[in-house]
Formats: C-alpha cells, sequence, structure tokens
C-alpha cells in the first residue's frame, strides 16, 4: 500500500506539472515552437543522461539476469496487446497504436525513477527500448502498410543510443568523474517538469469544443489502453515467481501508462487522424492518475 501511495502521489505531482504547462501556453508563455524545444531536450538530452546514468552501477550477473528478464516481459507484453487488437477487432490505425504503445519514456521515466528509484529504470530501459522497436515496425507498417522499415530509425534514436552508451558502461565498469555526475544529477531534475509541461500543451492546443463532441468516440479506445488491456498483462504478470516483483511493478507501471506521444507525431507524419489521437493521448494522461495506482495495487 505504501508503494501505492508514493505512486499515486507523484502522479498527482505530475498532472499539477501538467496543467502548469497547460496555463503556460494559455498565458501565452510558452508556444509551440518552445514545447518542440522542449521536446527536444527531453529526447536528446535528459531522458537519456537519465538512461544512461541507471546503468552507471557495479555489475553483476543476477541484474544481467533481470535485465533480460525485463526485456522478454516487455516483448510479451507487446506481442499480447497486439494479439488483444486484433481479437476485439480494432480497425481504426490510430485506436491500435494508442492501445499498445505506452507513453514509457516521457510518463515512465520520471514516476518510476521517483518510486522505485534509479535502478528501477535500468530494468525499465528494457520496456523503452521494446516500445521503440514496436513503434518504429508495428506502428509505421499501421499507419503506411506501405511504408519500407528502416532499421536506422531504430538505431539513430537517443533512447537506443544511451542504452548502449548505458550497457558499455555498465558491462566495462567505467567510472564517470564527479563533475559529470554533479552535472547529470543536475540535469536529471529537469526531466519531469519539462516532460509534463510538454504534454501540458499538448492539452492547450485541443479544442474542448471539439473535444466534448469527439468523446463517445474515445471512451472505449481509452478504454482498451488503461483498463482491459492493462488487466490482461497483470493476469498474466501475476503468474511469475516472487524473484522478478520489482519487475512485474516496472513493466506494470510501464504497460498502463498512457497512450505514447508517438502516437499523435506518426498520426500526423503518415497523414492519419491527428486530433483523434492528440486527444486520445491527452484523455489517457489524465486518466491514468486512477488507474495506474490501482494496477500497482492489484498486482500485489
Amino acid at each position: 500500500m505504501e508503494l501505492v501511495l508514493i505512486i499515486f502521489n507523484q502522479l498527482v505531482f505530475m498532472l499539477i506539472l501538467i496543467m502548469m504547462g497547460f496555463l503556460l501556453v494559455k498565458t501565452k508563455l510558452l508556444n509551440d515552437e518552445g514545447a518542440k524545444s522542449l521536446t527536444n531536450i527531453i529526447l536528446y538530452v535528459s531522458s537519456p543522461i537519465i538512461i544512461i546514468s541507471s546503468y552507471h552501477s557495479s555489475f553483476d550477473m543476477i541484474k544481467l539476469k533481470k535485465l533480460l528478464m525485463s526485456f522478454l516481459i516487455a516483448v510479451f507484453i507487446h506481442v499480447l496487446f497486439i494479439v488483444l487488437t486484433k481479437i476485439f477487432k480494432i480497425k481504426n490505425p490510430v485506436d491500435i497504436s494508442a492501445a499498445t504503445l505506452s507513453n514509457a519514456a516521457f510518463m515512465g521515466v520520471p514516476l518510476i525513477s521517483a518510486a522505485l528509484g534509479e535502478e528501477a529504470v535500468f530494468y525499465l530501459s528494457a520496456y523503452i527500448a521494446i516500445n521503440l522497436l514496436f513503434t518504429w515496425t508495428f506502428s509505421v507498417k499501421i499507419y503506411s502498410p506501405e511504408q519500407k522499415i528502416d532499421i536506422n530509425n531504430i538505431i539513430k534514436t537517443p533512447i537506443t543510443i544511451a542504452i548502449v552508451i548505458g550497457l558499455f558502461i555498465f558491462f566495462t565498469q567505467i567510472k564517470l568523474p564527479g563533475i559529470i555526475l554533479t552535472v547529470v544529477d543536475s540535469i536529471k531534475t529537469l526531466n519531469t517538469p519539462l516532460a509534463m509541461f510538454v504534454l501540458g500543451s499538448y492539452v492547450a492546443n485541443i479544442s474542448f469544443t471539439d473535444f466534448r463532441k469527439n468523446l463517445p468516440k474515445l471512451i472505449l479506445p481509452t478504454f482498451y489502453k488503461l483498463i482491459l488491456f492493462p488487466l490482461i498483462a497483470l493476469i498474466i504478470m501475476r503468474l511469475l515467481p516472487d524473484t522478478f516483483n520489482d519487475l512485474k511493478v516496472i513493466n506494470m507501471i510501464a504497460a498502463a501508462s498512457p497512450s505514447a506521444i508517438n502516437v499523435a507525431l506518426f498520426a500526423r507524419k503518415y497523414n492519419s487522424d491527428y486530433k483523434r489521437a492528440t486527444e486520445l493521448v491527452c484523455l489517457t494522461t489524465i486518466f491514468c492518475i486512477l488507474t495506474i495506482p490501482i494496477f500497482v495495487y492489484l498486482l500485489g
């Protein structure tokens, strides 16, 4: 129960920051260009640094085995969600992508690092890597079936590069200088506020008149993403041994996180329903404050 309260409090804190981002846009202190710049800072600086620093720890085989197990759990969850989109006959590419891909980096990193500590980000990086892999393969094919998969799009992402650098540091046991660690610690504190400000800017740019009209059509895909699909994953993950309890919590939070921002970005890129995608990202982000703590509690 203590962990559930920690996660709930962190989600409330993050929601307040989202509201601040909303107000920054509405008061014209933050515009679209500013939000794009913040996104670049998160994608290219703060999130990669958090991931790299999580690998700056002593090497042991238990950690390595748990990291590999986390990769397997992440692959299983993504494949499960894709199968569920087939079972429930979800046709809309935006809905399929929104139900399958989680905001594991933007939402997961600040939430899990605050609730479970930095070592948890070490294991979360596996889910983020798999999420990116499915984003640039499965999601691309969903939006544009004729599009060829470019493996360079996966390799060149900042998160992938950060994981590779982190693994190198982990295996070679290179120790970063104290001044570098001080800089890293300072930058890491930026990640949560910046990520939430960006999400707040997404909410601020929604037409609430249109949103109210579209809400009935958004309820079912939101239900899939935040409740049904994570619930099925939860039932299966409870079968894992208790030795993987921390991995179950980490991957459960990632799986139950709201729809990824990439859902909206790819919808715009491939001329799909960008407005619907943005509304789903915002709606799932707002209501995950209720659903994520429930799933952590049910996980036991």
